[in-house]
């Protein structure tokens, strides 16, 4: 009979290489979840003057009767992107700068045709 050399012992399992026996690790702690960004209100005049800018986009053929209101939400954009502004610098003014441009629009039909019977009426043209 032949003798076989017998093989080597396995390495030892991590974390016995010292002889020392293995240590779980402990878990980590949870973390909690991120705080979804926060983005900045505008305030109400901005709203309020934005709201009658697009109610003013089609009162064209009223231009007369309802020049009032686009005026109105001319002022109302102005005011409330000058207090959002100033409020908070990160403030939010998309709606007041879109309340400005819509109710601009919606008022010069008005200031047109207040301009256009203004002059009819100091040269007499109807006459």
């Amino acid at each position: 009979m032949s003798e076989h050399p017998l093989p080597p012992p396995p390495p030892p399992p991590p974390g016995e290489q010292s002889g020392q026996p293995y240590q779980p690790q402990p878990y980590a702690q949870p973390q909690p979840y991120a705080q979804p960004p926060t983005r900045p209100k505008p305030c109400g005049l901005s709203i309020a003057g934005f709201v009658i800018g697009v109610a003013a986009i089609p009162t064209f053929a009223f231009a007369w009767t309802l020049g009032i209101a686009p005026a109105t939400g001319l002022v109302l954009s102005i005011i409330g992107y000058r207090r959002d502004a100033a409020a908070v610098p990160a403030r939010s003014t998309t709606m007041a700068i879109w309340g400005i441009v819509l109710s601009a629009i919606g008022t010069a039909p008005a200031a047109g045709l207040t301009l256009w019977i203004a002059i009819a009426a100091i040269t007499g043209a109807g006459t």
